[in-house]
């Protein structure tokens, strides 16, 4: 049957799935007349509103379903003729040869390239008049840990943990943000998982909103349109706690719960995986695909829009008050080794200010010691 919020998509129950309707299916799919998809992960591409005309960055592309899907969408005109351009790039080279035939195959769109690349450093690109080309739409479908298929692959359950998804959130960020740089004021980009957990999903959309402090908005209720025609749909969560990445059945609800060998960077919890102020709109901004609602794979998407640009962007954190009790974390070879903040009125400090005939010495000072515990 077809979907009543995607008509040009058709969803079959397992049980009718027989023999010559898989057969009939392939031979379809081997024609380029049809393609197989999950259904979920036709929402994104529904929510970016694209035009014939428009220049489109699909950055986690392999193997290309999203990628096609847009091409599909912008060609929905009666007239069009092509126009726009649509860059699917994957850090993966042989996901990439695979998708490179898939598109050009089935798509036959002049305007189409495939790229290979990391998309957390995609290059940044200039027109013949030294501007910065910035894309109508993007699409951030960044790699998860797919928990959100456990219905559909119970095998995955054997590998599955916590920890996984955590050391996923760093990559998740960096891929978000360099995808908000490239989009152009007015433009819409599309953030996307097929993981139900909220340190990959919510949290990451709260890391950018607060990173980039009222460049970008979310859009209030994107899939409204869909869920008139039938799409049912979850709200997305303000508050959630960050497991212990080991230990099953403890959580943590503040940054300030969690134990110091455990933050970043020489622990797996990141600041970013927190709630924050900009946690409080995520309800009505965030769409939560439940399996059991769609009879799917669940997935999570939230759509930015862009109002200022700046060419270098800025990236500040909040900068923690430094004391003289202060214990700066990182990859230390032992305990002994380590950064600590020293205050001007420490012995060390002052016989510096002495020998050197210093009136003052500025504050904070770091002081660094070796693997031996030695200044």
């Amino acid at each position: 049957h077809a979907l009543d919020w995607f008509p040009n998509a058709w969803q079959c129950a397992a049980c009718d799935y027989d023999d010559a309707l898989r057969s009939q299916c392939g031979v379809l799919n081997k024609a380029y007349s049809l393609r197989f998809q999950e259904a979920a992960s036709l929402v994104p591409p529904l929510l970016l509103g694209l035009r014939p005309t428009d220049l489109v960055l699909d950055l986690c592309a392999a193997p290309g379903s999203k990628t096609l899907e847009c091409i599909e969408l912008m060609r929905e005109e009666e007239f069009h003729t092509d126009e726009g351009v649509v860059i699917a790039n994957d850090a993966d080279a042989e996901r990439c040869f695979e998708l490179l035939p898939l598109i050009t195959r089935k798509a036959r769109h002049p305007g189409t390239a495939v790229v290979l690349g990391s998309a957390a450093k995609f290059p940044v690109q200039f027109d013949g008049e030294g501007r910065q080309v910035l894309f109508d739409s993007v699409v951030c479908d960044v790699p998860c840990s797919g928990d959100g298929t456990l219905r559909r692959r119970p095998h995955c359950w054997k590998s599955w943990d916590a920890n996984f998804a955590m050391t996923l959130q760093a990559k998740q960020l960096q891929i978000l943000c360099r995808g908000l740089h490239l989009l152009k004021p007015g433009g819409r980009l599309v953030y996307s998982t097929c993981s139900l957990n909220p340190l990959e999903n919510e949290a990451v959309v709260a890391a950018a909103l607060t990173r980039f402090r009222g460049d970008f908005a979310l859009a209030q209720q994107p899939a409204a349109d869909l869920e008139t025609n039938g799409l049912r749909t979850a709200p997305g969560l303000s508050q959630w706690r960050v497991p212990h990445p080991t230990d099953l059945g403890v959580f943590y609800s503040t940054w300030e719960d969690v134990p110091e060998e455990l933050r970043s960077p020489k622990g797996v919890i990141a600041r970013s995986m927190f709630a924050s102020e900009a946690a409080s709109d995520l309800p009505t901004c965030c769409v939560r695909l439940n399996p059991h609602h769609i009879d799917g794979s669940g997935f999570f998407v939230a759509v930015f829009t862009k109002s200022v640009h700046r060419a270098f962007p800025v990236q500040l954190p909040e900068m923690p008050v430094l004391d003289a009790v202060t214990k700066l974390p990182w990859r230390a070879r032992n305990a002994q080794n380590r950064y600590e903040v020293v205050s001007p009125d420490a012995p060390d400090v002052v016989a510096i200010g002495d020998f050197y005939g210093l009136d003052s010495i500025p504050s904070p000072l770091l002081a660094e010691y070796n693997i031996k515990g030695r200044l």
